[in-house]
């Protein structure tokens, strides 16, 4: 009978070791998640201030520079939208991913700069080969948008690496050509009409 309680304290004195080991593993991974959280927020955040120091020291300790902020967003998004190309740049030869797309809206980094009118960022990203047609939520392209906004360069430089001029929005089919006639963006009506729109 001793033999048999002393089985069974060592048996709960395990038990209770168990216990406490997982409670201290799943604490130590809560709070390495909160951490890489924090640290990917501070990443989106420097991008999108353009604070390149930040960045590279971020990217240095092994911040994961394709994964999303607590709005869904990364970094390469922030960088792109803001119009730092520096960061752009660092982003991109740290391996980011120059194809994501946003949840929200199905947006790529092309989609985000060409909406903005940021030609430099522009032309850096289509060094990497995104899709160049890509299509957010609405079926907008990245020449559809620019060509609503007016950015006479950012529309010149899709048409050159081979954006579709044709191609329409999924709501309401529009055209590039019909977004800049919107827009009221004449020297773009005659661009897009001049590469073949219609």
């Amino acid at each position: 009978m001793k033999v048999f309680k002393s089985i069974l304290r060592a048996s709960k004195c395990e038990m209770i070791i168990r216990q406490r080991s997982t409670i201290i593993i799943l604490l130590a991974f809560f709070l390495l998640m909160a951490s890489n959280a924090k640290a990917q927020n501070e990443l989106t955040s420097a991008a999108f201030h353009g604070d390149i120091k930040t960045v590279k020291a971020l990217l240095a300790k092994g911040v994961d520079v394709n994964a999303e902020n607590t709005e869904n967003i990364t970094a390469l998004f922030m960088a792109c939208y803001a119009g730092h190309i520096d960061v752009v740049k660092t982003l991109l030869a740290s391996g980011a991913d120059v194809n994501i797309k946003t949840k929200s809206g199905n947006d790529t980094p092309l989609i985000i700069a060409s909406q903005n009118g940021h030609t430099d960022i522009l032309k850096v990203l289509l060094k990497k080969k995104p899709d160049i047609n890509a299509k957010n939520n609405s079926g907008a392209t990245a020449l559809i948008l620019a060509s609503y906004r007016g950015h006479v360069d950012v529309v010149k430089t899709l048409l050159a690496n081979g954006a579709d001029v044709n191609v329409k929005t999924s709501n309401n089919k529009m055209t590039a050509l019909e977004a800049a006639e919107k827009g009221n963006h004449s020297e773009i009506v005659m661009l897009l009409k001049n590469n073949g729109a219609k």
